[in-house]
């Protein structure tokens, strides 16, 4: 076809292109190729650009490449071994270019490379000495196998039955600790993994107590005691700095840290002293931040945690406990999980504990009316007798509601885990009945305060045979009896003092005085 001018023209075609090096119609000048290449790519190119894809190698999978054979075996060392056929990891200075590309040195030679200028690998042994065995460990993963312990089988030392008493026994035996590896329970240790990787004071304070573990069971091993002590010393260092700063110190991480050192002084074989503080500091934090900072299920943990331990405390400080306040009944009915039929947050386990909550100030008053200075009003000794009466009555209908659940208190102890829940449960309401009759007794006319005392013996043998029992068959358990085997002996030591009837009917300041004493409880 010609135009007006006599040009010759060809209408428009599409053609293929043959990117064949060996076709003698494509163009051999290089910045042409670049450009067919170029144009070719265009769609491909805005689409991995819109994808964000652009420039990266393919994710999905990895190249297969045919130069060699495939090995059968995986060249990879494992995060257990490192010897064996590839020993040690080294940077190449040809691959690396700032990446850190790794290679193993003993791998197989590059001998058959196609360059002769200089030594290449295969892409198989490229590809085998690139590709990561597995995904790296975190920083929590890392400590756990470097000490060999996994502290989440520890959470059964983190619930509402650690006492003082449970200090002592740990302290008289540290190897029992072992016994509690095999239990795990909800606990503030589900929330460790990422406290761990996020929080200082956190991390600080499980490495003490891994650390002191490690030391229990493997006790000849060199230098523990040194690592111990390091890891202690930076723990307190990292969480004063913690309670020193404003927008810290109320912070659940805080009150995480607080938490473990306290696991970590009932692990420790120094003076009681120490466990005491840090129980009292995380009480008071706690106190600190309110009943409406217990939202979350993480705050909801670290709550329960020391709930136990604030009311048993507070009973033996003298105190009132600021749980028996009205504000902090949500809080306790905020953890109750209904599916569960006993754990820390069934509600079998909740109400004991919130009528446990009201013993300490009864207690606290009970002293005063006693061992005052004055003689105490008689409305005053009518009010608390009254509390003292209630929190009984309470304690009763609580063992009424629970009966079928719990059953008869002679059948309690079996070999299962279950029964260990309920050695836990039943050991806290054996502690408040006993205390709670010995307080209505101490302000009770001479018969009802014989009757009492009756019953606060006959519930003592029931606890000392319980133990007995449970010694016996599952010793393990032990420790969740350790504070009710306390408070039944210090009964029956001092239930002869108050049969003595007085000549004016009441109980002498100093029989109070020996009873507080025994227990181990300010007067």
């Amino acid at each position: 076809m010609k135009d007006m001018g006599g040009v010759s023209t060809k209408e428009p075609e599409f053609q293929f292109v043959n990117s064949t090096i060996d076709n003698p119609v494509v163009p051999q000048d290089v910045a042409t190729r670049a450009l067919i290449r170029k144009q070719a790519m265009k769609k491909a190119s805005a689409a991995r650009k819109k994808s964000g894809s652009y420039g990266k190698h393919n994710l999905r999978q990895y190249p297969v490449f045919v130069d060699g054979p495939i090995p059968t075996t995986n060249p990879r060392p494992t995060s257990s071994s490192r010897e064996g056929v590839f020993h040690k990891q080294q940077t190449s200075p040809e691959l690396d270019h700032g990446c850190g590309t790794t290679i193993i040195d003993s791998a197989p030679s590059f001998q058959h490379a196609k360059s002769k200028s200089h030594l290449q690998p295969t892409p198989i042994e490229l590809l085998g000495a690139s590709v990561p065995a597995s995904l790296p460990l975190t920083a929590f993963e890392s400590m756990s196998m470097r000490y060999g312990i996994n502290i989440l089988d520890l959470s059964n030392l983190t619930t509402f039955h650690v006492s003082r008493a449970t200090r002592k026994a740990l302290a008289t035996d540290p190897s029992q600790v072992i016994n509690m590896l095999s239990y795990n329970q909800w606990s503030f240790f589900s929330y460790l993994s990422s406290s761990y990787e996020t929080s200082p004071c956190v991390r600080s304070a499980v490495d003490c107590v891994v650390a002191r573990v490690r030391q229990i069971l493997s006790p000849s091993e060199p230098d523990l005691d040194s690592t111990v002590i390091t890891h202690y010393v930076k723990a307190l260092s990292t969480l004063q700095k913690a309670l020193e700063c404003q927008r810290q110190r109320y912070s659940p991480e805080v009150l995480y840290a607080i938490e473990i050192l306290a696991l970590y002084e009932l692990l420790a074989s120094s003076e009681p002293t120490a466990w005491i503080r840090h129980s009292a500091g995380a009480a008071h934090l706690i106190q600190l931040r309110g009943p409406r900072r217990y939202k979350t299920e993480f705050e909801k943990s670290l709550f329960m945690a020391h709930v136990g331990t604030i009311t048993t405390e507070a009973m033996f400080n003298n105190e009132h406990c600021f749980l028996e306040q009205d504000n902090w009944k949500e809080v306790f009915e905020s953890v109750i999980v209904d599916d569960d039929i006993i754990s820390d947050r069934s509600e079998i386990v909740i109400s004991l504990l919130m009528i446990k909550s009201k013993i300490p100030g009864i207690c606290a008053d009970a002293t005063t009316a006693v061992c005052g200075d004055k003689p105490p009003e008689m409305s005053a000794v009518v009010d608390l007798a009254s509390r003292a009466q209630q929190a009984r009555d309470s304690l009763i209908k609580w063992r009424c509601d629970y009966e079928p659940l719990l059953g008869p208190l002679a059948e309690l102890c079996k070999r299962n885990v279950d029964d260990d829940k309920k050695c836990k449960v039943m050991g806290v309401y054996l502690s408040c009945m006993m205390l709670a009759n010995r307080l209505l007794s101490s302000v009770s006319a001479p018969k009802e305060r014989l009757e009492l005392e009756n019953e606060i013996d006959a519930i003592a043998d029931q606890v000392i045979d319980l133990y007995g029992r449970v010694a016996e068959i599952r010793p393990q358990s032990t420790l969740f009896l350790a504070q009710t085997i306390a408070i039944a002996k210090a009964m029956q030591a001092t239930t002869p003092l108050w049969r003595d009837i007085s000549p004016d009917g009441g109980i002498e300041r100093w029989k109070f005085e020996r009873f507080c004493e025994i227990i181990g409880r300010k007067c």
